[in-house]
């Protein structure tokens, strides 16, 4: 490390930054540094219809000061007004993550936060909110954070591991330029989150209306499945496909590396990347998958949920408790991919879990699920309307991915001196 830097507890950092407590940036004032009133001070009981308003972790992870409806009395306020929020206020969730946290904005009702917050009076000579705002989200801190909670809070904070934490205190210059460059990636990736909302809200609202209504139709008939096309038939998933499960337990042989077996798909595949492999055998051999077959998740939360067979993973084994769907020639794949994730099917299987301590799908329920059967024409249409949102889905979290990966490149030289921005600074104050 050249001799810019020097050698700190939590690693190497410029020279003219410091290392410092929370303690050291707060204002110089009784109460700069408070948790919220004891849950027993603000019993449901308590709670009024309208008065001054409570907010809670709810508001951070909302982003939205306005969210909520807890109120209490202007009496009550004034036994807990050591509690007010005001605008400028460093707030951090407390309960049930790790790093959330906001700066109070101006305009905010008048209230007091409760048990699960932490506020932060910050003296902004010596930090900055927002550049607090950025370490709080950084591995430089979140490492931290989790070494301290070790034995104790696992999934929260408390005051006592926040006065702990080692925070860096570059000069305020290059706190605000540091942050505005960050911040300036998080409203990107915020603009791409809101395009994948309202793009998934479309499919939803495409699949509603192809998959009940079809297209273009005007004549309709009744079926047991309520209302449908005259075109189409009401079948059952037996008579297009066949329903299978995979390989039981007793068939499994897990090894280490993907060398020494063949991967096994299950249900966790379905939504993340977690690869487990086993020995290959005659059994694995018999019971595999083909380009275009479907898994559906027979057994716990996630039951119902489905998954597409593409090219990756033909030829691989699945598991007892994903059952393989394989069409015959009468649908087509991707139409029925679709249908089986439409509110129809949907309800099918809310009515079979009713009841149930665990939710469970076996292969006879799941063959017997109604399907709306359209002619081969427009199913092929459906599927592939439905296909060209999913991936302008695709593109989008994708494109969310490249941002968040910037990000954390950025954090990790910005919030280190690795990279610094004083050549910015100096270009403002001559420009």
């Amino acid at each position: 490390m050249s001799g810019e830097y020097k050698v700190t507890p939590i690693g190497d950092i410029p020279k003219d930054w410091n290392v410092c407590h929370v303690e050291d940036f707060l204002l110089d004032k009784k109460g700069a540094m408070k948790i919220g009133p004891f849950g027993s001070q603000l019993k449901k009981d308590s709670m009024v219809p309208d008065g001054i308003k409570v907010y809670g972790q709810e508001n951070i992870f909302a982003k939205d000061m306005s969210f909520g409806d807890r109120f209490i009395s202007h009496d009550h306020f004034e036994r807990l007004k050591t509690c007010e929020l005001f605008p400028g206020d460093f707030i951090i969730s407390m309960m049930g993550t790790i790093g959330k946290c906001m700066v109070v904005p101006k305009g905010i009702r008048k209230g007091i936060m409760d048990s699960h917050l932490l506020r932060l009076q910050l003296n902004e000579e010596k930090m900055l909110t927002d550049f607090l705002t950025q370490l709080f989200s950084s591995p430089l801190v979140l490492d931290q954070v989790k070494k301290l909670a070790v034995g104790g809070i696992m999934d929260g904070l408390s005051s006592g591991i926040v006065k702990k934490i080692l925070f860096v205190c570059p000069p305020p210059d290059e706190q605000e330029k540091s942050a505005e460059i960050l911040f300036t990636v998080d409203e990107k990736i915020e603009v791409i989150e809101e395009q994948i909302a309202q793009t998934t809200e479309l499919k939803k609202g495409l699949m509603q209306r192809l998959l009940i209504k079809g297209i273009g139709h005007t004549h309709f008939k009744e079926s047991p499945l309520g209302e449908i096309p005259e075109s189409w038939q009401p079948v059952i998933l037996d008579d297009i496909a066949d329903v299978k499960r995979g390989l039981a337990s007793q068939h499994l042989l897990y090894v280490d590396s993907p060398a020494d077996g063949v991967r096994l798909i299950r249900i966790n595949d379905f939504k993340r990347y977690d690869p487990k492999y086993i020995k290959e055998t005659p059994e694995t051999q018999k019971l595999t998958l083909q380009t275009n077959d479907i898994l559906i998740a027979g057994t716990g939360a996630t039951a119902g949920i489905t998954t597409y067979i593409t090219e990756e993973w033909h030829g691989l084994p699945f598991s007892y408790n994903a059952p393989r769907i394989r069409v015959n020639g009468e649908v087509i794949p991707r139409y029925l991919f679709y249908y089986l994730n439409s509110s129809v099917v949907i309800d099918q299987q809310q009515k079979l879990f009713t009841g149930n301590a665990q939710p469970f799908l076996d292969t006879r329920a799941i063959s017997n699920f109604k399907i709306g059967l359209p002619p081969m024409e427009e199913q092929r249409k459906i599927a592939s309307i439905l296909t060209e949102v999913d991936h302008k889905i695709s593109i989008l979290q994708d494109k969310k991915i490249l941002y968040v990966n910037l990000k954390k490149g950025l954090m990790q030289k910005l919030l280190t001196g690795k990279l610094r921005v004083n050549h910015l600074i100096e270009s403002e104050v001559l420009a």
